[in-house]
């Protein structure tokens, strides 16, 4: 697991792409992972539930660092 600086950046990139997405950008690009290794993936309007998934386990692991509640995504299945 990553420190808690680099989750931190991670979840900060992956909201501001996920507000671009809301804004009415086509794409975005995340990038992750440790020096020299770094990664990247795009996403797409339609794509925004997978990136809210990303922020919501950035944001229980960045959690689970700082010692408080550990949660994960809530899911709602349709009628």
């Amino acid at each position: 697991m990553a420190d808690l600086a680099t989750l931190q950046t991670w979840k900060l990139e992956a909201e501001l792409a996920l507000h671009k997405l809301n804004c009415g950008q086509a794409k975005v690009q995340v990038t992750f992972g440790s020096a020299g290794e770094n990664s990247s993936v795009t996403y797409t309007a339609a794509d925004a539930d997978k990136l809210r998934a990303y922020i919501s386990e950035l944001t229980s692991q960045i959690n689970r660092l700082n010692g408080g509640p550990v949660r994960g995504p809530i899911y709602f299945s349709g009628c």
